[in-house]
């Protein structure tokens, strides 16, 4: 009989390594993918929940394991559960900025909003959600956390952020081209939307704007716009509410 159960104990503990190695494949498969949308998201999620689970299974009887395997389910939550507190704006707006700077270069990708592939409003979006989590992290605040989540789970095109995007942004004008842009009443980081909501682009300083151009299909940064579709188009002048 102990020998029947040696060999289910090691067919379980087989079973449970191979389901814990599909499950980083599958999570492994879905960060590297540029394009970000609700069924990514949920099956990310599954992924992470799965990887923590069926690893406390197999390093369950590891004292040492067993409490690094608690610490990273444990601590990530109550830090989330704790109340937020009032942030430096000029910072987070700062923070913003940056994180779009970075993605200069980054190629164009329809749906995308990471590194590897972005598209014009994943830029927008991602900049923002970038900045809440650093800023939340190194000031631990778990408001900005949970802010900086809340844009990653809910997407927005183009058109919804020029309408408000859940009661995130507020459109501060209506113009006839870009390029009448009163720049007194402009803040870095405020983004411009095509009264049509097919394309936006970010105010980084100086006069300096930042898109994830379909055209020339890559992230770039310029002073005037360049691309003809930008020509006497109308614009909504957008700001974050976070950021006001």
């Amino acid at each position: 009989m102990s020998a029947v159960n040696e060999y289910y104990r090691k067919a379980r503990a087989v079973a449970l390594i191979s389901i814990w190695v599909l499950l980083w494949l599958a999570l492994f498969l879905n960060i590297s993918s540029s394009i970000v949308n609700t069924f990514k998201k949920v099956t990310l999620v599954i992924c992470v929940i799965g990887v923590w689970v069926v690893g406390a299974s197999i390093f369950w009887n590891k004292k040492v394991a067993r409490r690094v395997i608690l610490a990273i389910g444990i601590i990530p939550i109550l830090f989330l559960s704790m109340p937020g507190y009032r942030y430096d704006k000029a910072l987070l707006r700062q923070e913003y900025v940056n994180e779009l700077s970075k993605y200069e270069n980054v190629n164009y990708v329809w749906g995308g909003e990471k590194r590897s592939g972005i598209d014009c409003s994943g830029l927008i979006r991602a900049g923002l959600i970038n900045a809440n989590i650093r800023r939340g992290i190194i000031g631990l605040n778990p408001g900005l956390v949970r802010a900086g989540i809340f844009l990653w789970w809910n997407d927005g095109s183009a058109h919804e952020l020029g309408l408000g995007y859940k009661n995130r942004t507020k459109r501060i004008a209506t113009i006839k081209d870009v390029e009448e842009i009163d720049y007194t009443i402009i803040r870095l980081g405020d983004f411009v939307v095509k009264a049509d909501g097919t394309h936006t682009m970010a105010y980084l300083s100086d006069k300096m704007w930042i898109e994830a151009d379909p055209e020339r299909m890559k992230v770039i940064k310029e002073k005037i716009p360049g691309s003809k579709s930008w020509k006497g188009v109308p614009v909504y002048v957008m700001r974050w509410y976070q950021l006001e």
